[in-house]
């Protein structure tokens, strides 16, 4: 979260600054949208994880379809087990947009 802007190196005596910073900015904008995407990968292994404890209620129809198309893939957790691959599982549908791209065509497009 630290602007790349506050890391701005002066020149030619403090009068001029011609370093840019926006590689650097670069470089940490997508690193924070790759842990963005880690985490929204964690909340729908979290969410489908907790749609199995609320049996037997049903969620609407968007959730059930994202639901089935996670479970397609991964199963669910009955013990532990290292979650590192269902992750990356994860983040490869939301890439693919399999999991949206199937709530879509039931309910409509998403805003």
């Amino acid at each position: 979260a630290h602007p790349a802007s506050a890391d701005s190196i002066p020149t030619s005596a403090n009068q001029e600054d011609y370093n840019s910073m926006g590689q650097g900015a670069a470089l940490k904008a997508r690193r924070v949208l790759e842990n963005a995407r880690r985490i929204v990968a964690i909340e729908y292994l979290c969410a489908a994880q907790g749609l199995e404890f609320l049996r037997p209620l049903r969620p609407g129809i968007g959730p059930r379809v994202a639901h089935r198309v996670i479970r397609r893939s991964i199963p669910k957790v009955t013990q532990d087990r290292p979650q590192a691959d269902d992750i990356e599982r994860i983040v490869g549908m939301m890439a693919a947009s399999a999991i949206a791209g199937a709530v879509e065509e039931k309910v409509g497009h998403l805003a």
